[in-house]
């Protein structure tokens, strides 16, 4: 089986919310059915390490990596929170609908709370002159980020 690309990845689990949400619209959701689909979502979510373009000037200067990582990490964690909300909404007896759509457009709207941690890293300047390069950093791991990397 081909590994999926973790954009595509991320538009798949997208998806997944997208047909959630249309199901508690059109009021065709089966609980069991919902419950099982986001438990696969979480299970999905808390294994996937997101992926953030962090920009940085020198190899020895990745200080603000570390900043980066644990606010995506903040976000992921109120993701799988959300989901878990999520899930408790839908498995109550009497489904409080407007909240579970709010926690869902709020989910998707933000493609998966990461619009929030790409806002913040876009706020970086370079005040050195100096070229600007980029690495990929990704959550749940500081493996890379090293200020020495490869020294």
């Amino acid at each position: 089986m081909k590994r999926m690309n973790y954009y595509d990845h991320l538009n798949e689990l997208k998806g997944k919310l997208q047909s959630i949400e249309k199901a508690l619209l059109e009021d065709s959701f089966k609980e069991p059915m919902l419950s099982v689909l986001l438990n696969v979502l979480i299970e999905e979510i808390r294994e996937l390490d997101f992926k953030y373009e962090v920009p940085f000037v020198l190899d020895k200067n990745k200080y603000h990596f570390y900043s980066y990582i644990n606010f995506a990490n903040k976000y992921k964690s109120k993701l799988l929170v959300d989901l878990q909300e999520l899930q408790y909404e839908m498995n109550r007896k009497n489904t409080n609908k407007k909240r579970s759509l709010a926690l869902l457009q709020g989910m998707i709207e933000t493609d998966l709370y990461t619009s929030h941690v790409k806002k913040k890293i876009n706020k970086w300047v370079n005040t050195t002159g100096i070229t600007v390069h980029s690495q990929a950093v990704y959550t749940d791991r500081l493996k890379g980020v090293e200020n020495n990397e490869g020294n």
